[in-house]
């Protein structure tokens, strides 16, 4: 099934594009194309992480949300014959952020850290928050394996208000689900997982996911 918004078909940002990749106003005879490509992320291990999948430990969070994404989402993508687009083991945070555009983008995968203030890149670059993103339309799989990824991350102030006689500003939120579509699968984590909490901590939307 087709997870994508129907509304989100046509125009210059639309998914549906004729067979000359062009997009369209409308549906119309001939062949037409949906977008096919999954877009995977895989933050650069620390030299302690490495140390600890090279000694065989299997209980480290961080490094057991990366080997989901690559290689087991990677082979299940390829299976089904998606185009992957995919940055393993980077340090990239523009090329994480970029990773949301991709021409023909149908899903996106993370594993690595992530914080109360977004994904981490790896390396020493800021974390990237929800907002920062923008893949041009609804997606039907965002999967996000990191701390904290199925909480509201604030990403700003909004208007205030009186609370109890004293002025307090409201905090403006976002969410990696903001860029899911409404039939779309989702999985994230709540709060900062540990390998005994891992599964308790799992937040799952349409799942599991079958393209």
């Amino acid at each position: 099934m087709l997870q994508l918004n129907a509304t989100e078909a046509f125009g210059q940002q639309g998914w549906l594009r004729d067979e000359n990749g062009n997009t369209v106003q409308q549906v119309t005879p001939g062949i037409h194309k949906i977008p096919n490509t999954m877009a995977l992320y895989t933050s650069q291990k620390t030299f302690w992480e490495e140390y600890l999948q090279n000694i065989g430990n299997l209980t480290y969070v961080p490094n057991i949300f990366r080997l989901q994404i690559h290689p087991v989402l990677n082979g299940i993508f390829t299976q089904k014959g998606f185009h992957i687009v995919a940055l393993i083991e980077a340090a990239d945070r523009q090329g994480l952020i970029d990773l949301w555009q991709e021409e023909g983008i149908y899903g996106f995968a993370f594993g690595g850290h992530g914080a109360t203030d977004g994904l981490a890149p790896g390396g020493n670059a800021n974390n990237v928050a929800p907002d920062e993103v923008a893949p041009p339309y609804k997606l039907a799989f965002i999967g996000v394996y990191g701390c904290y990824t199925a909480d509201p991350i604030v990403v700003g102030m909004g208007p205030g208000s009186f609370v109890n006689g004293q002025w307090v500003q409201n905090p403006i939120y976002a969410r990696w689900t903001d860029h899911l579509s409404a039939a779309g699968s989702f999985v994230g984590f709540q709060g900062n997982v540990r390998f005994v909490n891992m599964s308790a901590r799992k937040v799952e939307i349409n799942m599991p996911f079958d393209p």
